[in-house]
């Protein structure tokens, strides 16, 4: 169970930061300042 889990919390880490990225580029408002850094 927690290889899964860890597994999923790395999916969602690398998910979050490629929305960061391509939502960052094309909508710096949408994701607001605390993910302006």
């Amino acid at each position: 169970t927690v290889p899964f889990v860890i597994t999923i919390l790395v999916l969602v880490l690398i998910s979050t930061k490629w929305f960061r990225t391509r939502w960052g580029a094309a909508k710096p408002e949408a994701l607001g300042v605390p993910y302006v850094k």
